[in-house]
C-alpha cells in the first residue's frame, strides 16, 4: 500500500464528502419519500448526517499503526479485500456512509446491500461516489431482501461482513456460523 494510493483514497473520500454536501436536498427528499423521515428533522445542521459521519477516514488512509475509532476501540488499518455491508432501512444515509468510508480508507472494495425500503438512497450514494471519481467496481450495490443478504454473506470473495440490523438478522447470517 504505497503513499500514492493512500493519497488517492484520502482524496476520493474528501471529494465524496463534497458530493454528499452538494446533493443534500436530494438526500432529504429521498429520506422523506423512502423511509418517511420528517422533512424538518433533516433540514437542520447543514451537511447530511452521513457526510459528517465520515469524519476522519482520509487521515486513516496513510496510517499504519492502530487507529482509535471510539473510546476503548482501535482498528488496525489493513485491507482485507472485499467487504460486505448490510444496512438497515431506518438510517439509509449515515450508516452506509459510515461503513463505506472506512472500508475505502483502509483499502478495501465494497459490496453494499441496503434495505429494500431505501434502494433509491443507495443508488444516489453510488452516484455521488462515481461523481467523486471512485473507480468502477470499488463500491457495488446488491439490491434485494433476505436472499441477497445470504448471498453476500456466503460469497467466498467477500472477506468480511458488517451487518447493522436486529439481533435476529445477525444470528441468521450464514457468516455468523462460518469461520475462515
Amino acid at each position: 500500500m504505497g503513499a500514492r494510493r493512500s493519497a488517492d483514497r484520502a482524496g476520493l473520500l474528501d471529494r465524496w464528502a463534497a458530493e454528499l454536501d452538494s446533493d443534500r436536498a436530494r438526500f432529504v427528499d429521498l429520506l422523506v419519500r423512502e423511509i418517511g423521515k420528517p422533512r424538518r428533522a433533516r433540514r437542520g445542521g447543514g451537511r447530511p448526517r452521513g457526510a459528517r459521519t465520515r469524519g476522519s477516514p482520509p487521515s486513516w488512509c496513510a496510517t499504519r499503526g492502530p487507529v482509535p475509532v471510539a473510546p476503548g476501540v482501535t482498528a488496525v488499518p489493513r485491507p482485507v479485500g472485499v467487504v460486505g455491508l448490510v444496512t438497515p432501512w431506518n438510517n439509509p444515509l449515515a450508516i452506509p456512509v459510515g461503513k463505506i468510508a472506512p472500508a475505502i480508507g483502509f483499502g478495501n472494495g465494497v459490496v453494499l446491500k441496503p434495505a429494500p425500503q431505501a434502494s433509491l438512497t443507495a443508488h444516489a450514494l453510488l452516484e455521488t461516489l462515481e461523481r467523486a471519481g471512485a473507480p468502477t467496481g470499488l463500491v457495488n450495490v446488491v439490491f434485494g431482501a433476505t436472499d441477497a443478504v445470504r448471498a453476500v454473506c456466503r460469497d467466498l470473495h467477500v472477506a468480511a461482513v458488517s451487518v447493522t440490523g436486529s439481533i435476529g438478522t445477525g444470528a441468521r447470517s450464514p457468516r455468523s456460523r462460518r469461520t475462515r
